[in-house]
């Protein structure tokens, strides 16, 4: 303890030539955290987003290409995507725990004499638990509603807002076209994911998938390219019982489907894109790391400078303690512990603001941000190692010194 007491009255005594020494491990901390902390936000929110779509799901989505339109454009109509036929062939595939479609409501939405542009889905139960959807008023969509062909819909809570404003809306009926369907339920997107083409399900009307086949035919107006489109399924999620063969799986699913689709469909898979992800992460935080290192570089020549800067300075002290006793060995340690002492200070310094910006680029960019332990203690460790390496030189030159010539230099 006494030998870091007088390593901090050694600093002291020229206090601001060591504050401007641990200025560049402070800076160099502050970046290592402040990065990695960008990073582990950035990486937590996208993998959240990603895991939420279900590591376990591979996600068909029907897409018009060139080809197709071209054939529209040709016969009055547009004909393409994902086919009751599909679904079938699906169920027999190995590896599938459920085949879960969904078709998008091509219809205008009515309440009273407003119509409203309102995105939907028509839907089986499944759907809601593949996007974690919550119910907050009323009921889900459920197998009898299919099974009886119940015209009924689930309703997103800004469009309750915006439709019903302050009134109870269950029990109460929206037309889709002409066809009117009951209210049962507002639901809540509380992970905020969206739907494969971007939609937020808050803003979305959810009917049973085979009412509103019973109630509309395959083909009608797309509104959004006024085009009149025969489609049977827009989407079709593979839930799979092994993650581990669903690469697969999917791979499996797109030979098929590129058979007998052409190239009207997409294909995703989450968890492969959650490996992905978190491989470009790993990469992007070694970068990030590899920068804010330079600044440490810095900093430890900054140790090493003035470190040898006090040993020619004290060539008398350290002559008067070799002639007192003093070994080399404790020559070396008390320069050495001063190089840590400054590092150590420089990096507990740079943890308290690397922390800080953190929280303050958090809260005024608006960037999710995550400190970690790792970071942390990562930046102690790092303050020693600079200390320890940088701080050795200059050690072992004031420890082989001749006390003699040490004490003839004053």
């Amino acid at each position: 303890m006494r030998i870091f007491i007088l390593a901090i009255r050694n600093l002291l005594s020229h206090g601001f030539r060591s504050f401007l020494t641990s200025l560049g491990i402070i800076f160099g901390i502050i970046s290592i955290i402040v990065m990695m902390s960008i990073g582990e936000g950035a990486r937590i929110k996208s993998i959240s987003s990603i895991e939420a779509m279900g590591i376990d799901n591979i996600i068909l989505k029907s897409v018009r290409n060139t080809a197709s339109q071209a054939v529209a454009e040709e016969r009055g109509i547009l004909k393409y995507g994902l086919r009751e036929t599909d679904v079938k062939r699906f169920i027999e595939f190995d590896n599938i725990r459920s085949v879960v479609p969904a078709r998008k409501i091509r219809k205008t939405i009515y309440y009273g004499s407003k119509s409203y542009n309102f995105s939907g889905l028509a839907v089986t139960e499944d759907f809601s638990k593949l996007l974690k959807l919550r119910v907050t008023m009323g009921r889900d969509i459920a197998n009898f509603d299919n099974e009886k062909k119940k015209r009924i819909c689930v309703i997103g809570k800004k469009i309750k807002k915006k439709i019903f404003q302050f009134k109870d809306p269950l029990g109460l009926y929206i037309r889709i076209g002409l066809i009117p369907y009951q209210v049962v339920g507002i639901i809540e997107n509380r992970y905020g994911i969206k739907t494969p083409f971007g939609q937020n399900p808050d803003e979305m009307i959810f009917v049973p998938l085979d009412s509103y086949k019973s109630d509309f035919s395959f083909k009608g107006l797309d509104t959004s390219i006024n085009t009149v489109v025969d489609v049977e399924y827009d989407l079709i999620y593979l839930k799979v019982l092994h993650t581990k063969h669903i690469d697969y799986t999917a791979k499996r699913a797109k030979r098929y489907l590129e058979k007998i689709h052409k190239k009207n469909f997409e294909v995703s898979v989450p968890y492969l894109l959650l490996q992905q992800k978190e491989e470009t992460q790993r990469t992007f935080n070694i970068v990030m790391v590899a920068i804010a290192a330079i600044s440490l570089l810095v900093g430890g020549i900054g140790v090493t400078n003035i470190m040898t800067a006090n040993v020619f300075e004290r060539y008398k002290e350290i002559g008067i303690r070799r002639a007192l006793g003093a070994q080399k060995i404790d020559i070396l340690v008390q320069f050495l512990v001063e190089a840590v002492t400054i590092s150590l200070l420089g990096g507990l310094f740079g943890v308290l603001f690397g922390v800080g910006g953190s929280i303050m680029v958090s809260k005024i960019v608006g960037w999710p941000t995550a400190i970690t332990t790792t970071s942390v203690l990562g930046s102690f460790i790092i303050s020693v190692a600079i200390g320890v390496i940088f701080g050795t030189y200059p050690a072992w030159l004031a420890a082989k010194l001749d006390p003699i010539k040490a004490l003839r230099s004053e």
